[in-house]
């Protein structure tokens, strides 16, 4: 007798199956919606916090070439770019330019350095209006640190019996840039603004050595040409020794003449 083979399954030879999808849950004939993939969210950094550490620098003298500029900046600290303003057709640098330092100390120090910095008979204008908001904030935090940090050194000073901080003493920048904006002075900038430490002090006064014997060699190197001449209807001459002689008294005569009158 024959065994008996299992049955074939439906379909041609060689071929697989169908094999039935599970039934979708929803309207037949319309495609399921799909849920929006949620992704974490990305703190955004508001425009306050971002640094900004741009300044302008302007009043440059044509004698001065763009690297002795750029050398002035990074005595003052580090220095991320330094861009200056070419004329578009033969290439010669104006009178200013843009530099961005690493962080805030240093365009600090350059403001309270380089503004009206004397060099070849100009002197240098640094202008921080779009970004002053920034920096008064940040000195504002920066004092604040530092207060606290002055605090937790007075109290440790209490416990052990020694001299305490005075708490009461408020930075000259801070003082300096509240008069500012009292008086609606916006553009300039005191000559303490953001000396907060005594670590800003020393900084300030080993870079403004730097810079000043730099000027002084320069001098000695390049010293300036003489002043122009003055034209020949321009001289001014002393007057004769007769009227110096006379007092300043003048008589009108009749025919229309102005004499000196002897004191007499």
């Amino acid at each position: 007798m024959v065994p008996g083979f299992p049955s074939r399954p439906p379909g041609g030879i060689g071929m697989l199956p169908s094999i039935q999808r599970p039934p979708m849950l929803g309207i037949p004939g319309v495609r399921p919606i799909m849920p929006p993939v949620v992704r974490p969210a990305v703190p955004s950094v508001t425009p306050a916090e971002k640094p900004q550490t741009t300044v302008f620098v302007g009043k440059i003298a044509p004698t001065v070439n763009n690297d002795f500029i750029l050398y002035l900046l990074q005595l003052c600290g580090p220095v991320k770019s330094w861009k200056r303003a070419q004329d578009p057709i033969d290439g010669t640098p104006k009178g200013f330019g843009f530099c961005e330092f690493e962080s805030p100390e240093g365009l600090l120090r350059a403001l309270r350095l380089l503004s009206k910095f004397n060099i070849d008979g100009q002197e240098l204008v640094l202008n921080v209006k779009a970004t002053r908001e920034y920096l008064e904030q940040f000195v504002e935090k920066k004092t604040e640190n530092t207060k606290k940090l002055k605090d937790s050194q007075a109290e440790g000073d209490e416990k052990e019996g020694q001299s305490t901080i005075d708490k009461t003493v408020v930075p000259n920048s801070v003082v300096d840039s509240k008069e500012d904006n009292n008086s609606g002075n916006k553009e300039s900038i005191s000559k303490n603004f953001g000396i907060v430490t005594d670590e800003d002090k020393e900084a300030d006064r080993v870079a403004l050595e730097k810079l000043t014997s730099l000027i002084e060699e320069r001098l000695k190197t390049n010293p300036l040409p003489p002043p122009p001449p003055l034209a020949p209807g321009n001289s001014i001459s002393e007057p004769p020794a007769n009227s110096r002689d006379r007092a300043p008294i003048v008589d009108i005569a009749r025919n229309g003449r102005a004499t000196f009158l002897d004191e007499a």
